[in-house]
């Protein structure tokens, strides 16, 4: 069997999810959207924001921002995905595929409020979209990528399709189709990471998911050995190849949303530096520590960590999240890791940027196998003294879990700077039980009234 009957396949048959997978996605769904509605307010979403306001696509799914407004639902689910991805704060995976809601959620967005879908619906195509990503992710693994491909937009774009396909119930034929019209479409590298660009390319892929669903529904055709040919998918992206090992992951029976999980950020930065943060916020926390007593600090991160650590001193905000020295001084400064440092309008905190030359960063590669962006602290005192942290699996991995009470308090950050306490809790209330909803758009006019609210008190 070839690889896209095998994944088509995996997306048109018929399925009940549990009520457990189902609580995971839901989860997910909180989490997207209000790292969306914290990113919409930033300098590119809003940039991507006035770009779109000036095309005059059909009214049919909405841009969340300030000033809420419809346009086509390709184009806002590219807009959308750009602020849900601009902060870095959208959910992860060790399954090889980077951010595995950030590919789908913006097109079951619009799609689902475009084309009047029920919760079910929705949530159906948004578990099958992150499957199918994370499984072709795990199934041609992403260490066999280049390491300067995004993972995200390499086999996100195979997530989005899959969730669009399952909106506009394709069968087998026409998801074959989808599929090869949309290998053509992956690739995104990680050059462009701590700018605007890098969430340029994740608006894209939502953009494209969509089209490549609705072309395939329109009769265009693809190859089905696109994947596996000698001048395929594989060859392009791929260093090597195990065609049992993709095939074996679409026929998993247990959901990739369980194992490997979902990782949901605890901070708004690069997960490679999550280990590096944990363990600074630590040893603040440590009785009788005071920053002003540091001398200099190590860390030693593992391979894949250290190449994500783009900017030793960062000019910026965006580079600051892929600067593991700025985040372990911000760390050892103020003992936590807030969204607020992040935002365009903070700017770069000097006192931690004065602190950088004296934080040394080195590569250790025999961290445990199971470790995921491994780092070794170790912070020097001017007495002589140190105290050092090993931090394997960070905060937000399968063993150390977001609390609800931290997933919400993660939601309530991000909505702090547009909404009240009690708008906030009415918001997360009416979400968490979207997938009730016979049509998603009873769901989107409360939270329409709500930004329509803000705009009408900015008026006064």
């Amino acid at each position: 069997m070839r690889i896209s009957e095998k994944v088509a396949g995996f997306i048109c048959r018929d399925r009940h999810y549990g009520e457990d997978i189902n609580n995971v996605a839901i989860r997910c769904f909180l989490d997207s959207f209000g790292c969306m509605l914290l990113g919409c307010t930033q300098r590119t979403p809003l940039s991507a924001i006035n770009y779109v306001r000036k095309l005059s696509g059909k009214s049919q799914s909405t841009v969340y921002c300030r000033k809420p407004f419809k346009t086509d639902m390709e184009n806002a689910a590219f807009v959308n995905a750009i602020s849900a991805h601009d902060c870095d704060y959208d959910d992860m995976t060790i399954a090889g595929c980077g951010h595995p809601s950030i590919p789908v959620f913006p097109v079951i967005l619009s799609m689902g409020e475009a084309m009047h879908k029920s919760g079910v619906e929705m949530l159906d195509a948004y578990i099958t979209g992150m499957e199918v990503s994370m499984r072709m992710g795990y199934g041609l693994g992403v260490e066999n990528l280049n390491p300067a491909w995004n993972p995200t937009t390499v086999f996100g774009i195979f997530g989005a399709t899959a969730a669009a396909a399952r909106l506009l119930d394709l069968d087998m034929e026409h998801t074959c189709s989808a599929l090869g019209i949309a290998s053509c479409e992956a690739g995104g590298t990680k050059g462009n990471y701590g700018t605007g660009a890098k969430n340029i390319t994740v608006g894209h892929l939502c953009m494209k998911g969509i089209r490549c669903a609705g072309l395939a529904k329109e009769g265009i055709l693809s190859s089905y050995d696109v994947f596996e040919s000698i001048n395929g998918f594989v060859s392009c992206f791929t260093k090597k190849f195990d065609m049992d090992m993709v095939l074996g992951a679409f026929d998993c029976k247990e959901s990739f949303l369980f194992t490997p999980g979902i990782i949901q950020k605890p901070y708004p930065t690069c997960r490679s530096n999550h280990n590096a943060i944990d363990g600074a916020i630590w040893m603040h926390d440590t009785p009788g520590f005071s920053f002003d007593k540091v001398d200099y600090v190590e860390c030693y991160m593992d391979s894949a960590a250290l190449r994500l650590d783009t900017y030793r001193i960062p000019e910026n905000t965006e580079q600051a999240k892929f600067s593991t020295a700025y985040c372990i001084a911000l760390s050892l400064i103020y003992g936590d890791m807030k969204t607020e440092y992040f935002l365009d309008e903070a700017g770069i905190d000097e006192t931690a940027k004065n602190f950088i030359n004296r934080i040394y960063i080195y590569e250790k590669n025999d961290f445990c196998s199971s470790s995921n962006f491994a780092s070794y602290l170790k912070v020097y005192f001017k007495d002589g003294t140190y105290l050092d942290y090993m931090g394997e699996n960070a905060k937000g991995e399968r063993t150390k879990t977001l609390m609800q009470s931290e997933q919400y308090e993660k939601f309530s950050d991000c909505l702090s700077h547009l909404f009240n306490k009690k708008e906030t809790q009415e918001i997360y209330n009416c979400l968490s039980r979207f997938w009730d909803c016979t049509d998603f758009n009873s769901v989107n006019d409360m939270i329409l009234e709500y930004l329509a609210d803000i705009s009408r008190k900015e008026k006064r």
